[in-house]
């Protein structure tokens, strides 16, 4: 008798904490929950809410290799048949009993490889926001390539968002020079151009780049490069003289 009422309260501690764990439990349960908990020190409380936890999880999320570890142990300890001892009557495992879904969602988790999501490369973001017809993408381009250099760009002013890309550029050191962007704002008449960042070409002479502004750029008239000294400057001097290595206009229909 006694051993049938051990086995019914251990059974009903794994009832608590599976409910706890899925749908939370009223004051009575969390009552009873700590009173059975104090007669059985050796189960882990936590158990439950550690498998909820990777259920819930999104697929891309890759646990920490030391929870991993805890989840393992916790399901050796937990999901492995019982073996009864000479004369004494076989329990069940508790994953037969409840929260067998939790148990098995668990296992999943940890033999299922998660797969972490691929960054999209500077092309991919670009192509998305020519293709995204809230955006308002405007294309800008150089005039006739000369000597086979040209550029042209894409901007948004309603996300702030535009990609440069430049071909037969002249190769640069960046420790020596760095090529910036300028962008005239219509809407900042008398005012210098604003720096839409610094980039480098490498040897083959191209270079696709998101554009980086420190304020906001809603009119956007032009679009010019200089080459500067590394870091970029503040306002530059080749470009007061309209000395730019290329510049690119709104292209016109």
């Amino acid at each position: 008798m006694n051993n049938e009422h051990h086995l019914a309260e251990e059974l009903r501690l794994f009832d608590l904490l599976a409910d706890r764990a899925t749908d939370g439990l009223t004051a009575a349960e969390e009552a009873e929950l700590e009173s059975l908990l104090s007669k059985f020190p050796d189960v882990d409380p936590q158990g439950f809410d550690y498998a909820t936890a990777v259920l819930d999880a999104p697929a891309d999320v890759t646990l920490p290799a030391r929870m991993i570890g805890k989840l393992q142990a916790d399901a050796d300890r937990y999901f492995a048949p019982i073996t009864p001892a000479a004369g004494k009557k076989r329990r069940l495992p508790w994953v037969a009993i409840s929260g067998w879904t939790i148990a098995a969602g668990l296992l999943m988790a940890l033999a299922w490889p998660s797969k972490k999501p691929e960054t999209p490369s500077v092309a991919e973001k670009r192509d998305r926001l020519v293709a995204d017809s809230t955006s308002g993408a405007v294309p800008f381009k150089s005039a006739e390539p000369v000597s086979g250099l040209s550029g042209e760009v894409v901007w948004s002013g309603n996300k702030q968002e535009g990609y440069l890309r430049v071909v037969g550029l002249k190769p640069n050191d960046p420790k020596e020079r760095q090529y910036q962007l300028w962008i005239v704002d219509g809407d900042r008449k008398n005012q210098p151009p604003v720096d839409g960042g610094v980039f480098n070409v490498g040897p083959d002479g191209t270079a696709l780049v998101p554009i980086r502004t420190p304020i906001p750029v809603f009119k956007a008239v032009l679009f010019a490069v200089t080459e500067e000294e590394s870091g970029g400057v503040v306002v530059s001097e080749d470009g007061k003289k309209g000395k730019f290595v290329v510049a690119m206009a709104p292209v016109t229909k």
